[in-house]
């Protein structure tokens, strides 16, 4: 089940890239569907991207969880104390070049907003 999350979301990858260029909104919605999993997206203006696979179709708490997420995201990267090595970032597997960032701190913020939203 766990390949087949990550193959879902690195399939949805072509996807994404097409529907940033369509879409003045930086929240895109469901930008694919494999049976009951939806790819929902995000994309900044300065082009950072976040996706979310989800069972669910309930777009208002998805939205907020994107908004919070990309506030947390300004937040560490316009800290005069970030630094930029303090993100682990590799290539991901099969994300045709994205980037997946870690870090412990933006990590628990981000569970306990997805813990908040449900």
């Amino acid at each position: 089940a766990r390949h087949l999350r990550q193959f879902v979301i690195a399939s949805s990858i072509d996807r994404l890239n097409e529907r940033k260029w369509e879409q003045s909104s930086t929240y895109l919605k469901i930008i694919d569907q494999f049976d009951d999993l939806y790819v929902h997206a995000y994309c900044t203006q300065g082009n950072f991207m976040f996706v979310l696979l989800t069972t669910k179709r309930d777009e208002q708490s998805i939205r907020n969880f994107f908004e919070n997420t990309h506030e947390i995201v300004v937040k560490i990267r316009m800290s005069p104390f970030f630094d930029e090595d303090e993100f682990v970032c590799d290539g991901g597997v099969g994300f045709k070049g994205g980037i997946v960032c870690t870090n412990a701190s933006f990590d628990a913020k981000v569970r306990e907003i997805a813990r908040v939203l449900g």
